[in-house]
């Protein structure tokens, strides 16, 4: 009859749970992120579109000191003021 040491078989169990429970635990993480990519609210569309409004006034600023404007008559500077 064939028998299997009872190490050997705490071992595979012990190697099969842990296989399993990280197969689980990485599902999970990738169900999370997908939740949260899902749940993009307007907040973030508005965060999106103030950053890409401030990015543009500053590389009009940048462009305006280039060309030698200086910052007291950039029109952008006045307006926020």
């Amino acid at each position: 009859m064939f028998s299997i040491p009872l190490r050997q078989l705490f071992c595979s169990a012990f190697v099969l749970f842990s296989l399993i429970a990280t197969i689980v635990y990485v599902t999970n993480i990738d169900n999370v992120k997908l939740i949260s990519l899902k749940s993009e609210t307007s907040d973030d569309f508005a965060l999106d579109e103030r950053n890409k409004k401030l990015r543009n006034e500053l590389n009009q600023i940048i462009n305006n000191l280039i060309k030698g404007i200086p910052i007291e008559n950039d029109p952008v500077v006045r307006k926020n003021d």
